[in-house]
């Protein structure tokens, strides 16, 4: 009935005026926010074989590993601890449990935050993470594996290096959604593949292979096994952990801290106008995210 639709609507804004406005914005309530949306968890563990390698893996294999609010939180929780402890770390990992990295973000976490303000405090919270993940003096490995969607692609490509299995698949699938990227990430995208490739994959949703990863430099490499994967990483471990570091501190002192603060601005007021809107909604309900790949 109409009037129990105007209520929810109503409820809605209420919410999102209340707690989750931009000038009420905090990490602290932001992530008490997130964790509600609970499922999965980040797990950290050592890389099998290689001294001072970590890896954070998520781990929701019954929906592909794909993100909940509470992942979001423990991924930020564990970028934190790394950033204020980990001194002798020559690498962090990222990936997925069960062979396979992220189906990107939860459908049922997203139908429940696509409001205005629930998406502020989504795209913000997770921009955040990006950067701070971006920011680490370790290199940050993404190990592709399967599915890399979305939000997914989002988190691998705020890494400083991917590799992929031969079975591997990436796509920027927000457009399919009727949404577009809110996590920061079209800079570090750019970064990669230029401008016109940039748009023409988040236009598209095209759902890319390792050949066509490799052919746009998103890949350092691809991997056949385990074993294939090790023998990549122990380059990392032939260097002092201080050398590595080192190694990519004056990459990142190219980096323009300003510009990317603007560009992640402007990048989240576009995700904005979008998130929760008809597009995205009619996209949820019918679950094209799941149906068209």
């Amino acid at each position: 009935p109409p009037s129990e639709w105007l209520l929810a609507m109503f409820s809605t804004l209420a919410r999102a005026s209340r707690q989750l406005s931009p000038t009420s914005y905090g990490t602290p309530s932001a992530g008490q926010f997130l964790k509600q949306f609970e499922g999965g968890m980040i797990t950290r563990s050592a890389f099998p074989g290689i001294e001072d390698v970590a890896v954070l893996t998520l781990d929701n294999p019954e929906k592909k590993n794909a993100m909940t609010g509470k992942m979001m939180c423990e991924l930020r929780e564990n970028i934190r601890e790394i950033a204020q402890s980990a001194t002798n770390l020559r690498a962090l990992i990222i990936r997925g449990a069960s062979g396979n990295f992220s189906a990107g973000a939860d459908l049922d976490f997203v139908r429940k935050t696509a409001s205005y303000g629930d998406g502020y405090v989504l795209s913000r919270f997770m921009a955040d993470t990006l950067w701070e993940m971006s920011s680490l003096p370790m290199p940050v490995i993404a190990v592709l594996e399967r599915n890399c969607l979305g939000g997914a692609a989002e988190l691998a490509m705020a890494a400083d290096i991917r590799v992929a299995s031969t079975n591997a698949r990436m796509a920027f699938v927000h457009s399919r959604m009727g949404i577009s990227p809110g996590f920061g990430s079209v800079r570090f995208l750019m970064d990669v593949v230029g401008r016109s490739q940039a748009i023409e994959l988040l236009s598209t949703g095209e759902l890319m292979d390792t050949k066509r990863m490799k052919e746009l430099r998103l890949l350092n490499k691809v991997f056949d096994d385990e074993n294939d994967l090790l023998d990549y990483m122990k380059k990392f471990a032939r260097n002092s952990a201080r050398a590595v570091r080192a190694s990519k501190s004056v990459v990142r002192d190219a980096v323009d801290r300003k510009g990317w603060e603007d560009r992640r601005k402007g990048e989240q007021h576009v995700f904005l106008q979008l998130w929760g809107n008809k597009d995205h909604r009619d996209a949820l309900s019918a679950e094209k995210k799941k149906n068209s790949i």
